[in-house]
């Protein structure tokens, strides 16, 4: 009986062939996930020395551009929060806060006001550390130690591929009157694509069993 039990909770794609893993939802899910979150990562890492200049850096000397290179790795002190709500709460918990914090250093952004960006700062370091940390562990779980870097090989290429896009981002609204704003505006319409799809995953989780890491 513990044995039917223990095979019962087993992850349902764990030893399953590559391929058949790739045309998955979780797959699905977590690629897109991925993909976009980190697309929009790249594109505050891009922008934030020119939107900070912007609001007025330049007379404080680039202090707030010193301040949000220096808290970049302080999102090491939150890895023990990231295994405490996995652990307690699930994924479902995990890719939440992912794009909660995600929505708050992206509406932040938009607010022309150099001081308020120290809240963007904050969300943005930890959201990055979740983002990775949840995504990893998501992976791993899901797709079982066999295929899980192969899984990860291909979400990096896709990844990769879409970041192409941040150039042509930049030319197009280089001639605005303020092209931060455009840029984080468009950053932030497009975290509709994850936030839609966390209804199904949360589904997924709910109707699978295995599927979480948290029972």
């Amino acid at each position: 009986l513990a044995l039917e039990e223990e095979e019962h909770l087993k992850p349902p794609l764990n030893g399953k062939p590559l391929c058949y893993q790739l045309k998955t939802f979780p797959f699905l899910f977590a690629c897109l996930f991925l993909c976009i979150n980190r697309f929009r990562a790249q594109i505050m890492l891009s922008n934030v020395k020119g939107l900070l200049e912007y609001l007025g850096d330049a007379e404080t000397g680039y202090t707030y551009t010193q301040i949000f290179v220096i808290s970049m790795p302080a999102s090491i002190v939150m890895m023990p929060v990231i295994s405490m709500v996995l652990k307690r709460r699930g994924f479902i918990a995990g890719y939440a806060l992912v794009l909660f914090l995600s929505l708050v250093y992206n509406g932040v952004s938009l607010i022309d006001n150099l001081p308020l960006q120290l809240i963007s700062f904050a969300a943005y370091t930890n959201y990055r550390a979740f983002l990775f940390a949840n995504h990893y562990v998501f992976v791993f779980y899901t797709f079982g130690s066999l295929t899980s870097g192969r899984v990860e090989g291909v979400m990096s290429l896709l990844g990769g591929a879409l970041g192409l896009l941040l150039y042509p981002l930049s030319m197009i609204t280089e001639d605005y009157e303020n092209p931060y704003f455009a840029i984080f505006a468009f950053s932030l319409a497009v975290a509709a694509i994850p936030c839609g799809l966390m209804p199904l995953f949360w589904r997924y989780l709910r109707t699978t069993p295995g599927a979480d890491c948290h029972h």
